[in-house]
């Protein structure tokens, strides 16, 4: 018999605002729910918890994003499987105080994963080094904005999102494209 053991803190099962999600790897393409919990963003969720996530009325998809089967009422997924999360929520997280608001730059940036091209805005502190944070190990996961993800498999598959996190670890070649804004607006990520 095994001991009653307790499992904790499982990322994307507490409390919170629920986002509808898509999870997309080189094997896997999966739509359900998470729940931020305490966290304002997704960005923030996925960062600070980069084990398992607990992803309500998970439903396995087929690479056209046909669903297949019954969802699940929840299921731990690892997150190093994991290429990109699409938020297909539409939530915009709150605007931060203007104290706490920080200036930062968009850049474009093209990025190939085993099985996709992502193109994708990113938003980093102006005067911060683009390739540098593209190369950089943490966070590890970079918020998107604007995205595109053709499949390298079927190159008709084509996903597009107004939000997504990028996992740093699927990437396998990354460039900054075209230019950046000079506006230094805050961005949520």
């Amino acid at each position: 018999m095994l001991p009653d053991t307790d499992i904790g803190f499982q990322a994307g099962a507490q409390a919170g605002r629920a986002l509808e999600v898509e999870l997309i790897g080189p094997h896997l393409r999966l739509a359900g729910t998470v729940r931020l919990g305490s966290y304002l963003r997704l960005s923030d969720l996925l960062n600070l918890h980069d084990q398992t996530l607990a992803v309500a009325d998970a439903v396995a998809m087929d690479r056209h994003g046909t669903k297949l089967g019954e969802p699940v009422p929840s299921l731990d997924l690892r997150l190093e499987t994991v290429s990109f999360v699409i938020d297909h929520s539409g939530y915009v997280p709150p605007t931060p105080p203007e104290e706490l608001d920080i200036p930062k730059k968009s850049h474009r940036l093209i990025a190939t994963t085993q099985t996709y091209v992502v193109t994708g805005t990113f938003f980093i502190y102006p005067g911060a080094e683009p390739r540098s944070y593209l190369l950089a190990y943490e966070p590890k996961w970079i918020p998107l904005t604007d995205v595109k993800a053709r499949s390298l498999v079927e190159p008709s598959i084509e996903l597009t999102a107004d939000f997504a996190g990028l996992n740093r670890a699927a990437v396998t070649a990354s460039s900054v494209v075209g230019g950046s804004s000079a506006d230094g607006e805050a961005v949520p990520a």
